[in-house]
């Protein structure tokens, strides 16, 4: 396109916006009588909650007021429509945050599934508050797909309904396999979605489509920190497995009190269930809490190795505990770095640095004279 025909093309633009064709005439579906996953329990005050009405004045109050964001919920629905629209009802005035953008924190995530089974995302819904009607997707082929729409990350949602043009029949999503259970995620902000560009975009979200599996989020911003009253709740859910995303807001003493409890707690609620600590997790617990968190969690068989014997890895030795005054940041780790292994055959270790980050005058004796263990450099896909 030439620069005259741009700016002839740019001038009729208001007269073509004039004599567009008139919106069609829709049909309105409640939400609720389509497929709704991602809502653990049904005993909720609003439809929308994360956590049962029976939790409040049980949990810490933070955590209470974060379980009305429906975050991790998504309404499932399938159709032969050529557009979508929605309208819905938020309850917060505040639409986005300083680390979320309306979108994400008020607004609806449209995806659509295709041929070969991926799914798609194919529109947004811009949020008003307190009630927001909008077109999602339009100009589609008239072809029977299903949809998936992601609620607010960041808002609670008292009304949800989707608009399609009269004559398309609206139905509920096809149900999962038989036996198919959730994947639960309870967790800080990390695991709620906060900084996410949209509700689909949530780690937590695309492992759902990934492993084409019904996700439960359980992520409380600014909390998430393995409180008793809470992982009760969590326990009550029955998943496929429990993950646990708890570490980047609890300090030193937290951690040495509920981690744990709280995984013997699932534990004994689900025998036979995985439960999965993030991988940072683990790194940064003391030596003793290692030992006892990974068989807690993993549950592992002692397993002939095929590895040879020259080349086993000899056991890390344990360092001091952590001092009172070591904190817990993003920056530093609270605990001292585990103590390097044994030299293994044939091989040296020259660095004679100091074994761990606390005076060496405080470490046992067997640990004094060991090189420091070089750390690892880990990257997140966050």
């Amino acid at each position: 396109m030439n620069r005259r025909q741009f700016l002839i093309a740019s001038g009729s633009a208001p007269l073509l916006a004039q004599t567009a064709a008139p919106a069609p005439e829709l049909e309105w579906v409640d939400a609720k009588k389509l497929t709704v996953e991602g809502l653990g329990f049904r005993d909720v005050k609003s439809p929308y909650d994360r956590l049962p009405g029976r939790a409040e004045r049980v949990v810490p109050a933070p955590v209470w007021n974060l379980s009305h964001d429906s975050a991790g919920a998504l309404v499932h629905f399938t159709d032969a429509t050529t557009e979508i629209h929605a309208r819905w009802t938020v309850t917060g005035k505040s639409l986005a945050g300083a680390n979320i953008t309306a979108i994400a924190s008020s607004g609806l995530d449209l995806y659509a599934r295709t041929d070969a089974g991926k799914w798609r995302w194919l529109g947004i819904g811009q949020p008003t508050f307190p009630e927001t009607t909008a077109t999602l997707v339009a100009g589609i082929p008239a072809t029977e797909r299903e949809f998936m729409v992601y609620l607010p990350l960041r808002n609670g949602v008292t009304s949800l309904d989707f608009g399609v043009p009269k004559g398309s029949i609206i139905k509920p999503g096809p149900a999962r396999a038989p036996g198919s259970k959730p994947i639960v995620f309870y967790g800080t902000s990390i695991t709620h979605g906060i900084g996410a560009s949209r509700a689909g975009m949530t780690h937590v979200a695309m492992l759902g489509r990934t492993f084409n599996r019904e996700v439960i989020n359980l992520g409380f911003s600014g909390n998430g920190r393995m409180e008793p009253e809470v992982v009760r709740f969590v326990a009550e859910l029955d998943p496929a497995v429990f993950v646990l995303d708890c570490l980047p807001n609890m300090n030193p003493q937290q951690i040495t009190e509920r981690i744990v409890p709280g995984v013997k707690m699932l534990r004994e609620a689900h025998p036979g269930t995985p439960i999965l600590h993030s991988p940072y997790l683990l790194q940064q617990l003391p030596e003793c809490l290692q030992e006892s968190t990974q068989s807690l969690l993993l549950r592992r068989h002692a397993q002939p190795s095929r590895r040879p014997a020259s080349s086993q890895r000899p056991p890390l030795t344990r360092c001091d505990s952590p001092s009172a005054h070591y904190r817990s940041n993003s920056a530093s780790l609270p605990y001292p770095r585990p103590c390097a292994p044994a030299a293994l055959p044939g091989r040296s270790l020259t660095d004679g640095s100091r074994c761990c980050a606390f005076p060496r005058e405080s470490l046992p004796s067997d640990c004094r004279d060991r090189p420091a263990a070089r750390p690892r450099r880990r990257s997140y896909p966050y």
